[in-house]
């Protein structure tokens, strides 16, 4: 066999033909075993790699059914199981990946013999191999990082060798896409310069010349590499071939007195002549005292920057960006939080300068020694006292450093600048002001204020190169390391939490002495007394993360050390308005000074982003922008892990401070989305479904607090005034969590009365990290198809586990009391997990005048609602449930104003639980009416869609269908909701489906499609899709269906959309089965029956699924057997109350097998019938195609006369007469033994 992964995974026997694999986990399984031929795979490799970082309950079950499955398709023998896990039986000649690469080798090798053909020859049939994205399946993308390289790199080859052969014009189109793919690609530039240059294009390549020149620049703050530069100047003259000199600065070599134009007093400062140059006074003779008379200063020449004893990881582009901010502005300054690399960074921009000075100011202790430590780094002292001269006072620094920097063009580096701002400021504009060939490179962690700075910030280390740096230094520590620690899970973690600082990084790798890095991982929670083991040779201040952060929290006044600790209450980020919101003071002024002090992060928001709200970016000033009066734009701030655990641990110290920002905290987020509520369901929800999904982490953190605080009323407001947001934007199991805590909270509560009062005084005794623990009920963590959930890490300012200062079982200010008991947030998850709700409702039911019993019923309406999505009552509705469910639903049926808004409103979906065979059109009727009493008009709107819903799926016609969708289209425009509208539209066409007109029913789901995609309902988006692939089916057309399965399949994956998977996998089987396929036809037949059932099926899949069973079962074993499946399903149909044309489906199916059985007079009753029950509408082509055959050969069997007789026999059948007919039928029919 063959296994082809560069791309969606496929299979092909030795005959060259496609085996189908299976499903897309499937597909990573196979993906992950043929990275490895002739090699074990671990399970836990395996189940890392195919589920990521959202791996099942039991992942050992679920691999070994993945591998059965896998064996099924592919042959048994092909995995093997071995001791330790499981094997590929393959070859690297029989995966395309290693087949890649041997040719790119030999392509590669081929070339640098200077055999262009061979090379061109192999690398073409190498790139052939793609059919796109490396490892596509796998759901994490690292392992396709060294292919995706390779490919890159085998087209520059494919390129070069094409150019070699004189094939410049044929390539020039395609490294014009290259380039503009890769901008910062300077190999495939060059590429392209030269094979315009060869195609005789020379005015076109000087021109992509500029063109990258600029982009390098604009982009990066870089010049181009030395291979661009030197074929520009070949361009220029073709005689000319240049080797740039080492040791400049960008083409400048300092102290060579380059020259510099004026500057226009505008922005940042620049270069003046530098007048003091010898060669620039008039008569061209040395001043007295210059460097070039020697009388007064020996100085030496080339600097004092010290090499390093380790290696300089990452920071290619800032490198590049600071090395062209000094050729613009004289003073460039930059900053970060202490340990993010400022130092080195300056020392590596300044390295092989021969007139660079680092200046240490961090030893200093008062700010009056900063120029006696710039003239110390100088060595100005020591050759004053040699020299016989003396040009300037000895005992005044600053006038000694004008005297001779004057004369010069240098770097001077002055070095950690932030204890003594103030007097590094002073100096820096007396030099600069007075010495026109002097630059001042500052790193500081707020900027000098000087006129003409350049502010350059300095980033944490993006994720690869801060892995990169923690592997080098760790290393150094264990040369073994590579080896030893090969857990990039665990090293990834230790970079993200410490926030991609290089030091927290380094004291992190200097611990492998002691612990693995998993240990470490593990450890992180207190990171303060984990990273303690620096290097000897640095400032104390530089030895311990502790140390690092305090060095800057002791530089704080009081004020901003107030703001700081409030603002660490904060989770995700936040914006200036809900600053001044939870911290005191003036909010704006102090935020700001603690972002030009690198302790709060600031970045614009523009409100555009997507799914769930990471809550990084933020800033300052009041920029704000508004879409529909909603505030979206403008700043938004964040703290880095490691300030907000830091500060987190301050404000444990002053538990009445982090009390009350909590409290403030939870009253602006109430606020916020008791604000927000109503407005999603109108015109201007696009703005506020942003807003909330920025504020994601902050609304967990409010709920989780006013759990652990006892309050349940506030807990009670927040889950609904979320629930239509969480239900709309398919955060469905997270908002059943959250609601099952509240009631469970509630329940316990109501067990064990209001108890002692909380104790005065410290902050509740739980961080926000616990709340991992709301969701392993389930064995999901809460927000588990979201980016950030409360258990888990995503670089958010989410803060430590622990976000206070009371230890386990210490119970702060707000933490709930059970009884006499006070109890710590951990141990009230504990106990709420032993809180049965539905036990204690059931047992002690709320009275009337409850205070909470209205808020308590709309979260039980609405935890059912719920739970009936995410198939958590599956199996459960028996016994007390039943009597939970028509206690809930009786509170609501009787209407009221509580039952025409929601969650109150959906009260009648209750009746699915209890079996849902029961007539609902007078339910519905009543829910309506109802919302017409007290509802507005998007309650009106809901309760009629979910009218004309159940109409179209139930028996007896589709009477009123019309009315309520010509009322709807009206209702929703002018309410504005896409979601409502899109709900209109998918009901449109479930109409237009049941009436066979497909073309109508495509314009509406199309519509559907995009207004669900425009609002974000992505859960909505899988069905739709695939109804389209259905139609696209039964119009003929198999390869748009595929195409639509394909990708209502993959929103299905992405969406975590069981029941749309399961009827994707129904469609497919029925196409299956058309194809003759009838193995494959059963098994996506069971796959669908499994997804369906993880959760609560409608009647109608369970039909479909059925009469799809009977035709893949009259396949395989006949038109008896097949028969009396059909019976069956059809019988199951008339007792879930499906719609008429459903069954009308059996019986023409029936029908079929009947004749084909020779029984025409069952055959023909049966067709009748169920052409009556279609209400007058035609049957879809193809089931018409078969009743024409069916009714033919009757006519042909029977004759004219008895054909009409059993015709009109059946023409009056009712549900009961057709089954005995069908009864009959099969008792005439047995089974052959």
């Amino acid at each position: 066999m063959r296994y082809r992964i560069l791309g969606v995974t496929q299979v092909e026997d030795d005959r060259g033909a496609q085996i189908t694999v299976g499903g897309p986990r499937v597909r990573a399984l196979l993906t992950a075993l043929a990275q490895r031929p002739e090699h074990t795979t671990t399970p836990d490799t395996l189940i890392n790699e195919v589920w990521a970082d959202d791996p099942p309950q039991d992942a050992p079950a679920a691999l070994q059914a993945l591998v059965g499955r896998l064996r099924r398709a592919i042959g048994k023998d092909t995995v093997t199981s071995e001791a330790g896990g499981y094997r590929l039986r393959a070859t690297k000649d029989d995966v395309d990946l290693f087949v890649f690469e041997r040719l790119v080798g030999q392509g590669k090798a081929a070339l640098d013999q200077g055999d262009a053909t061979t090379a061109a020859d192999r690398l073409r049939e190498a790139l052939a191999l793609w059919h796109g994205p490396a490892l596509a399946d796998l759901p994490d993308r690292t392992a396709a990082t060294r292919p995706e390289a390779l490919r890159l790199e085998a087209t520059r080859a494919r390129v070069d060798a094409d150019l070699r052969l004189g094939r410049a014009s044929d390539v020039v189109p395609e490294l014009k896409e290259l380039t503009s793919a890769h901008p910062y690609d300077e190999a495939l530039h060059v590429l392209l310069i030269r094979a315009l240059r060869d195609a005789g294009r020379g005015a076109d390549a000087l021109a992509a010349y500029e063109g990258v020149r600029r982009g390098l620049m604009d982009g990066l703050g870089a010049d181009p590499g030395r291979e661009l530069r030197a074929l520009h100047a070949e361009l220029l003259d073709p005689q000319r071939n240049p080797q740039p000199e080492q040791g400049q600065w960008h083409g400048q070599e300092y102290g060579q007195g380059q020259e510099y134009g004026q500057g226009n007093g505008k922005g940042k400062a620049a270069r003046p002549e530098d007048t003091a140059r010898p060669q620039a006074r008039a008569g061209g003779a040395a001043p007295a005292g210059s460097v070039e008379s020697g009388d007064l200063f020996r100085a030496p020449r080339n600097g004092n920057i010290r090499p390093r004893l380790n290696a300089f990881v990452g920071r290619e582009p800032e490198l590049g960006a600071i090395r062209s901010d000094v050729q613009r502005a004289r003073l460039v300054t930059l900053t970060g939080p202490g340990g993010s690399g400022k130092t080195r960074l300056a020392e590596e921009a300044a390295a092989g300068l021969p007139q660079a000075w680092l200046v240490e100011l961090a030893p200093l202790d008062r700010p009056e020694a900063v120029p006696g430590a710039v003239v110390s780094a100088l060595g100005l002292r020591e050759t004053v006292l040699i020299t016989n001269e003396m040009a300037v006072p000895q005992d005044d620094p600053v006038a000694l450093l004008v005297e001779y920097c004057a004369q010069r063009s240098q770097l001077l580096i002055f070095d950690n600048c932030e204890h003594v701002i103030g007097a590094a400021a002073e100096l820096a504009e007396t030099l600069l002001t007075h010495c026109p060939g002097l630059t001042i490179l500052a790193t500081s962690r707020e900027p000098l204020g000087v006129p003409g700075e350049l502010v350059r910030p300095v980033e944490p280390l993006p994720p690869d190169p801060a892995r990169r740096l923690f592997m080098e230094r760790a290393s150094a520590v264990r040369p073994d390391a590579d080896v030893a620690f090969h857990d990039s899970a665990a090293v990834d973690e230790i970079c993200r939490r410490l926030d991609g600082l290089p030091l927290a990084i380094e004291l992190a790798a200097a611990r492998l002495r002691l612990l693995t890095p998993r240990q470490i991982a593990d450890r992180l929670d207190d990171r303060f007394r984990l990273l303690t083991s620096g290097s000897r040779t640095v400032l104390p201040r530089q030895q311990t993360l502790r140390a690092v952060v305090d060095w800057s929290w002791d530089l704080l006044d009081e004020r901003e050390r107030t703001v700081l600790c409030e603002a660490s209450v904060f989770a995700g980020g936040w914006d200036l308005a809900a600053a001044e919101a939870v911290c005191t003071g003036p909010a704006a002024d102090l935020v700001g000074a603690l972002v030009d002090k690198s302790l709060i992060v600031a970045t614009p928001y523009d409100g555009d982003g997507d799914g769930d709200g990471d809550g990084e970016g933020g800033g300052y000033g009041d920029g704000d922008g508004y879409v529909d009066g909603v505030r979206l734009g403008g700043m938004r701030y964040r703290m880095l892990e490691t300030i907000h655990e830091y500060a987190t641990e301050r404000a444990a110290e002053v538990p009445e401070l982090r009390a009350s920002a909590e409290r403030r905290h939870r009253a602006w987020v109430r606020s916020l989305v008791e604000e927000a509520e109503p407005l999603l369901r109108s015109a201007e929800q696009l703005p506020w479904i942003r807003r909330l999904e920025t504020e994601l982490d902050n609304i967990r953190a409010a709920l989780f607090r006013a759990v652990v605080a006892g309050d349940e009323e506030e807990g009670g407001a927040l889950v609904l005034a979320m629930g239509w947001f969480w239900w709309l934007r398919n955060f469905r199991r997270e908002g059943t969590e959250w609601t099952d805590l509240v009631l469970r909270l509630g329940a316990m509560l109501d067990a064990t009365g209001p108890g002692a009062p909380p104790a005065p005084g410290g902050p509740p005794a739980v961080g926000l990290g616990t709340g991992a623990a709301v969701g392993s009920r389930s064995g999901t963590s809460m927000g588990s198809r979201t980016s950030a959930s409360m258990g888990t890490r995503t670089g958010t300012t989410m803060g430590a586990r622990k976000d206070t200062g009371a230890g386990p079982g210490e119970p702060g200010e707000g933490a709930l009391s059970v009884g006499s008991r006070p109890v710590s947030g951990d141990a009230l998850l504990a106990e709420l997990d032993a809180v049965d709700p539905v036990a204690a409702f059931l047992d002690a039911p709320e009275r009337d005048a409850h205070p909470l019993r209205g808020v308590r019923m709309r979260m039980r309406l609405f935890h059912l609602f719920m739970k009936m999505d995410v198939g958590s009552l599956d199996g459960r509705v028996d016994g007390p449930m039943r009597e939970y469910i028509q206690r809930v639903r009786a509170v609501f049926e009787k209407g009221g104003p509580d039952a025409a808004r929601m969650p109150g409103l959906i009260w009648p979906m209750a009746s699915y639980f209890l079996g849902g065979a029961d007539d609902l059109r007078p339910v519905m009727d009543a829910a309506v009416a109802n919302c017409r009493a007290y509802g507005g008009e998007w309650e009106i709107g809901v309760t009629l869609m979910f009218r004309t819903h159940m109409v179209v799926d139930a028996p007896g016609g589709m009477d009123g269908v019309d009315d309520d969708l010509a009322e709807l289209r009206v209702l929703s425009r002018r309410v504005g909701d896409r979601w409502m509208r899109a709900q209109v539209c998918s009901a449109a066409g479930e109409a237009a489906m049941a009436r066979s007109l497909f073309d109508e029913a495509k314009g509406e789901y199309e519509e559907a499609l995009r207004l669900a995609f425009e609002v974000g309902a992505y859960a909505e988006t899988p069905f739709l899709m695939a109804r389209l692939g259905e139609i696209a089916h039964r119009a003929g057309e198999r390869s748009r269906a595929l195409a639509a399965l394909d990708e209502a399949s993959a929103a299905a994956e992405r969406y975590g959309v069981t029941d749309s998977r399961a009827f994707v996998r129904l469609l497919r089987a029925q196409i299956a089965l058309d194809d003759g396929e009838v193995a494959s036809a059963r098994e996506l037949c069971e796959q669908a029956r499994e997804d369906g059932f993880q959760g609560t099926p409608p009647p109608q899949f369970v039909a479909a699924l059925n009469w799809v069973d009977a035709l893949v079962t009259t396949a395989e074993s006949g038109p008896e057997r097949g028969l009396r499946k059909l019976f069956d399903a059809l019988r199951d149909a008339v007792d879930m109350r499906c719609a008429d044309v459903v069954k009308a489906g059996f019986l023409d199916v029936g029908a079929g097998l009947l004749a084909e059985l020779g029984d025409h007079p069952h055959a023909i009753r049966l067709l009748a019938a169920g052409a009556r029950w279609r209400g007058g509408h035609p049957r879809p082509p193809r089931e018409r195609v078969h009743a024409e055959r069916t009714e033919a050969a009757a006519l042909a069997a029977l004759g004219p006369v008895r054909y009409e007789s059993e015709r009109a026999k059946g023409s009056d059948f009712a549900t009961d007469d057709a089954l005995r007919d069908l009864a009959e039928a099969l008792n005439e029919h047995p089974i052959a033994d």
